[in-house]
């Protein structure tokens, strides 16, 4: 596998909050996720922040620091919401872990569009729906 560096004409995509080679995510963990943001092409999708922040209930409010950090790192237009539901329970509905990217404090209505599907139109080069 060669290093995201060496892909300077590519798009590359962090698939979770926390380092696959991760066997127990931990919020320490995400540190080594937001030190890629510095590669340009790199994305990080936003999903199963259960597995890699505190325990919770909705609406998550221990979960936005991780999620303002993302978006200071990465920014917006390279975050990607994942809508993985298998992977959701326990600690997290489907529901609920759209509703906290929908109404997370830390993120302005731009924020949201971008993350909710904009980031992934733009990547895969989708068309905007009608």
């Amino acid at each position: 596998m060669r290093p995201i560096s060496a892909l300077p004409n590519g798009m590359a995509r962090i698939t979770n909050t926390a380092p696959v080679a991760i066997v127990t995510p931990t919020p320490a963990a995400f540190d080594d996720v937001l030190a890629l943001a510095r590669f340009d092409n790199l994305v990080l999708k936003w999903s199963h922040p259960q597995r890699s922040f505190p325990p919770a209930v909705f609406p998550y409010p221990a979960w936005d620091p991780y999620l303002q950090a993302a978006v200071d790192g990465f920014g917006a237009q390279r975050i990607m919401w994942a809508s993985d539901f298998t992977e959701t329970l326990p600690g997290c509905t489907y529901a609920e872990a759209l509703f906290y990217v929908r109404t997370s404090p830390v993120l302005s209505e731009s924020d949201r569009t971008w993350i909710l599907g904009r980031t992934a139109r733009t990547i895969l080069g989708w068309p905007k729906p009608d």
